[in-house]
């Protein structure tokens, strides 16, 4: 494990089920605002909720994207830790996961959750909104789940992206279809699964075919050129 992570960063935070509550402001005359999530003891009832394993489906996003030990990942975006757990699990033994968020609080959830259930293999960074910071050369998988609809600046963000993958390392984004859905944002804050291809192919990537399906998320992943 790479032991001297200073910031790791992402843009939001991970979790649908706070993009439920995006929506749900919007309902109330807050469309497309995007908020903080400051208190992740609050977020997490709902960002680990048993009921969103149905939808979102964690063990066929991992198995399709090929995750196993030994790897290195990072979870860009990683809340209150739904993936990272899965991940950590799933890297072991050898593998190291970088869960990274911008709320400072998310970050402390995360370090108190991976001491509290045993996962030394998490290295928790907080982050920032427009530079990833991670290990120059580290990660053979960068997976950012229901967050890259919050980055600005996606292109630029993209292209730091490649300075943290390792030959044939590969970015997966996991975000909403466009259209109402039972979860997720608003429409308007929705980015179709076309413009994420143009932006990442404008940062200098080729697109690797999806191996999954969801039902209410689409998986893009990308390669350097």
């Amino acid at each position: 494990m790479e032991a001297a992570v200073a910031l790791v960063l992402s843009a939001a935070r991970i979790g649908a089920a706070a993009d439920v509550a995006v929506s749900t402001a919007a309902a109330g005359g807050h469309h497309g605002r995007h908020h903080g999530f400051t208190d992740a003891a609050r977020w997490a009832a709902a960002f680990d909720s048993p009921d969103r394993d149905a939808w979102q489906k964690p063990a066929e996003i991992l198995a399709a994207l090929g995750v196993e030990p030994g790897m290195a990942v990072a979870d860009v975006g990683a809340g209150t830790g739904y993936f990272v757990v899965r991940l950590a699990s799933a890297v072991a033994p050898g593998g190291v996961v970088y869960a990274t968020d911008v709320e400072p609080d998310m970050v402390r959830w995360l370090r108190d959750r991976a001491d509290k259930q045993g996962y030394a293999n998490v290295v928790p960074v907080l982050g920032s909104a427009k530079e990833p910071r991670l290990p120059p050369h580290s990660c053979d998988l960068v997976l950012i789940v229901d967050t890259w609809h919050h980055i600005e600046g996606r292109v630029d963000y993209a292209r730091k992206l490649r300075l943290a993958l390792k030959p044939e390392g590969r970015v997966a984004i996991v975000d909403f279809k466009p259209g109402l859905l039972p979860v997720g944002p608003p429409p308007g804050m929705k980015l179709p699964p076309e413009k994420v291809a143009s932006e990442f192919s404008a940062a200098g990537y080729s697109q690797v075919p999806p191996h999954t399906k969801l039902p209410y998320q689409y998986v893009l992943v990308f390669k350097e050129n």
